[in-house]
């Protein structure tokens, strides 16, 4: 009897003691598996380069004397984290090359101190940006060159999507102003590229 209470006691403990593993096991695979998520899920501030290959529409009266504009930005900026909401604040210079029209071409050179603030969700981040700085623009009318640096204005909204945690691809479209002397001229901008992540 006493050899019988003994085994059922050793039987008895082992189960205990094979369930308490199973169930640390478990346990640990599910902290693993909400680590792995969090990891995911984390949108992590810092030091942002932006590439972008611009195609341009003059607006207005200048648009009857200039042809569509090819050219690009490059712009660095830095991500302070809110949440799921990202403050950028950036640098970007601009540079476009419009096509002549009835003998009349020229280029635009622009460097616009600005702000972005995107949305974290998920692999998206739409965005919304403001620039505020200086439009250089040249104007080659029958030959003749003319220059106008002026004040500038950008309003601009695009997307971005994350194929990583250091890269993404995105598409906006910005509307530019240029307060020339006799006027402002307008131009609306689409445009797409990388960003990275430092």
């Amino acid at each position: 009897m006493k050899t019988w209470l003994t085994t059922m006691l050793g039987a008895t403990l082992a189960s205990g003691a094979l369930a308490q593993n199973a169930g640390d096991e478990e346990g640990a695979v599910e902290d693993e598996g909400d680590d792995e998520m969090i990891e995911m899920g984390k949108d992590e501030g810092g030091i942002l380069l932006g590439l972008d290959f611009v195609f341009t529409k003059v607006l207005g009266d200048a648009g009857d004397f200039l042809g569509p504009g090819l050219g690009g930005d490059i712009w660095g900026g830095y991500r302070i984290e809110v949440g799921n909401v990202g403050i950028i604040p950036r640098l970007e210079f601009g540079y476009e090359k419009f096509l002549k029209k009835q003998d009349n071409g020229g280029s635009l050179i622009t460097v616009f101190p600005g702000l972005l603030v995107d949305y974290r969700a998920g692999s998206v981040s739409p965005w919304l940006g403001f620039g505020l700085g200086m439009g250089s623009f040249w104007q080659d009318q029958n030959g003749a060159l003319g220059r106008a640096n002026e004040f500038g204005l950008e309003f601009s909204a695009g997307v971005n999507y994350h194929v990583s945690d250091t890269t993404a691809v995105g598409a906006f479209l910005a509307y530019d102003i240029v307060f020339t002397p006799a006027n402002s001229t307008k131009f609306l901008m689409l445009g797409a590229g990388p960003l990275f992540n430092f």
